[in-house]
């Protein structure tokens, strides 16, 4: 017959050492998206208006098991309050990109049945490695976008990384958690994107446009009706 053993000190000292991490990624997500959303509401509504309802604990780990990766902390916590925005994927009913390329590079966040549909496409058919979750691409092409690393024994794990159908994957350098916090500076700001080590990325430029975000480079040239956020 087993008996019951008491948790000791140190076994509690463990337990809050590994929470805590856990803890932390979710709060600072769940705090930068709350930033970026309030801002969302006032400055870009037609974007803000194709935010999903959040994703239920059943579908998130539905995708787990299919990709067989459990989602890193900030992950789960940020489909917890949306599973992605209406729109991004050919398949969905809205039919339409406009309003939906908010993130960094003009990238959508794709809705929970699309990043299994993509990773899939990824590690199945273009024989990438196993354990990068797409979270966004190109609304409407599909070819370009960004991962997050799921991999827990690498040193990259939890950090948001940048892939390609005809390019390696390749880590941006940003934990997820602090790349929203720097995209909610940005736009609180109205400048450009920071790189990691605090340099400007004057090749990502927020913009307004028919009411939506989007982000440009300004090498490609300015569209009628755009507006740069350090003119609103």
């Amino acid at each position: 017959m087993s008996t019951l053993r008491l948790m000791t000190p140190d076994d509690l000292g463990r337990m809050h050492a590994a929470i805590q991490p856990i803890a932390a990624a979710k709060f600072k997500t769940q705090g930068a998206w709350q930033r970026i959303e309030t801002w969302f509401r006032r400055y870009a509504p037609t974007s803000a208006a194709l935010l999903r309802s959040p994703a239920t604990a059943d579908q998130i780990t539905a995708v787990e098991d299919a990709i067989g990766y459990p989602f890193p902390p900030a992950l789960l916590a940020w489909y917890r309050l949306h599973d992605g925005s209406a729109g991004v994927d050919p398949a969905d009913p809205v039919g339409s990109y406009g309003h939906v390329d908010w993130l960094p590079a003009g990238k959508g966040w794709l809705p929970l049945q699309s990043v299994q549909a993509q990773y899939e496409q990824m590690t199945q058919h273009w024989e990438r490695e196993p354990g990068l979750i797409p979270f966004a691409y190109t609304a409407g092409d599909g070819w370009h976008g960004y991962y997050l690393d799921a991999r827990k024994d690498e040193p990259t794990y939890g950090h948001v990384g940048t892939w390609a159908v005809d390019q390696a994957s390749e880590p941006t350098g940003w934990p997820l958690p602090d790349w929203l916090e720097e995209i909610a500076s940005a736009l609180e700001e109205r400048r450009c994107l920071r790189r990691t080590d605090g340099t400007e990325n004057e090749f990502s430029q927020p913009v307004i446009h028919e009411a939506g975000l989007t982000w440009i480079d300004p090498r490609d040239g300015f569209k009628d009706g755009m507006t740069y956020l350090r003119d609103l």
